[in-house]
């Protein structure tokens, strides 16, 4: 590096960094004469340079990312500190003034950086603080600027060890917005419902059901990050599994009984869009799709009572999931929620592919298989339409003939949707 590009902070670097025992190889000074890029303050001096390299190193702000909020908020202090210990707007004032009182302003500026620094471990901490208490998973740490803004950060850092909210700090638009973004959730007790803290995987969800232009504007890498962690199900699922109990991951019930149990329910319905069709752009097929059953219980911290859901009646419910069945979706039932599921999209029938090549067995731990297909060989035509929509791929054509592949049949009836000869009927397995 040419010395005569080298300001007082470039040396205040160098002493900065002996001083602190600090090994700074010639490629990151270069990097401190440009590591402002992007910061809002503009090219100052480069006694800001190289806090704002040492802070950023020690915040773990990584190359090519857009500076997280508190790095942004500590660049402003930066910037205060900077006018108020040198009384100067720029390099250019510090390199008229003479030697000796440069070298004032040298040993003043690693004064400088040790007060900027200090403040950066400070706002390390709180941050700590804050992805402990919000469960922010590691995946989803660098990233949480486009997840959350000053008045989320507020809200999770005013919660109480046992996650309450103190009210009377927030509005009462204020609380309801943070519940709507999934900061806060709502618990009951003898006195009535208050706001606790949520998580950031409810914030995750909220984020991309409620706020989807801004989810879509995200990065590409981002979105990725967003996927990946939410249809992960060696983190959801494999950490959970016992050997030989059979979580019902995918537990396929065919139209015909789905559409009884939603005659027979006495709760109430709603509809939402599918997280896992949203995610990953599903154009392809429907995608308000997930059906959710609620009482005066569950209908707390639910998506309908956040608003982003309507409500359904029994033949709403029941004329939406016929519709569902054509457009050949699994109807996975888990008691108290209907995800209407595609190979391609979503997480829990993605998933049978990784749970089986990790060598885990894959119906008698993770598919609930209570049904299955039987062909009625009279009738078949041999068209092959059923084997190509059937999601387990259990069905084969075999000349003119199908045949099934029984270890793999979900007994979802998907199949019969595509049949026009009326060969597929639904048994119990």
């Amino acid at each position: 590096m040419d010395k005569k590009c080298e300001g007082c902070g470039i040396i205040i670097l160098r002493l900065f960094a002996e001083s602190t025992g600090i090994s700074l190889e010639d490629d990151v000074i270069i990097l401190s004469a440009v590591y402002d890029c992007g910061s809002g303050i503009g090219n100052r001096c480069a006694v800001l340079q190289c806090a704002y390299l040492m802070a950023g190193v020690m915040l773990g702000r990584k190359e090519a990312k857009e500076p997280r909020q508190e790095l942004k908020t500590l660049l402003k202090g930066i910037n205060d500190i900077f006018v108020r210990e040198f009384s100067s707007e720029n390099c250019c004032d510090l390199r008229s003034v003479g030697c000796s009182e440069q070298c004032v302003m040298i040993s003043d500026g690693v004064d400088c950086v040790g007060k900027i620094l200090t403040e950066a471990r400070i706002m390390k901490e709180k941050r700590n603080e804050l992805i402990d208490k919000f469960k922010v998973n590691e995946k989803l740490v660098p990233y949480l600027d486009y997840l959350l803004d000053e008045a989320d950060c507020k809200m999770i850092e005013s919660a109480d060890s046992n996650g309450v909210i103190p009210e009377e700090l927030f509005t009462e638009d204020e609380l309801k917005t943070g519940y709507r973004r999934g900061i806060l959730n709502k618990a009951k007790d003898e006195n009535g419902i208050y706001y606790v803290l949520g998580t950031c995987h409810k914030r995750v969800d909220c984020f991309m059901r409620g706020e989807l232009e801004a989810f879509n504007q995200l990065p590409a890498e981002v979105r990725q990050v967003i996927v990946e962690y939410e249809q992960d199900i060696e983190f959801w699922v494999v950490p959970y599994r016992k050997e030989g109990v059979n979580m019902g991951v995918v537990t396929p019930v065919p139209i015909e009984y789905m559409l009884k149990i939603i005659d027979e329910t006495p709760d109430r319905i709603w509809v939402q869009r599918c997280d896992c069709k949203t995610y990953r752009f599903d154009k392809t097929h429907m995608t308000e799709t997930c059906i959710h059953f609620m009482n005066d219980d569950t209908i707390l911290n639910s998506n309908f009572d956040r608003g982003y859901a309507r409500e359904l009646t029994k033949e709403e419910a029941k004329e939406l999931l016929k519709k569902i069945d054509q457009d050949g979706l699994v109807h996975n039932y888990s008691g108290h929620d209907i995800c209407n599921c595609c190979n391609c999209c979503c997480w829990a029938m993605r998933g049978m592919k990784k749970y089986k090549e990790l060598g885990y067995d894959l119906f008698g731990e993770y598919v609930n298989a209570k049904y299955i297909i039987r062909i009625e060989e009279d009738r078949c035509v041999g068209c092959g339409a059923c084997e190509t929509i059937c999601p387990g791929k259990a069905l084969v054509l075999d000349g003119d003939k199908i045949s099934l592949i029984q270890e793999n049949c979900l007994g979802c009836g998907v199949c019969r949707t595509r049949c026009v000869a009326g060969a597929l009927t639904i048994v119990e397995r």
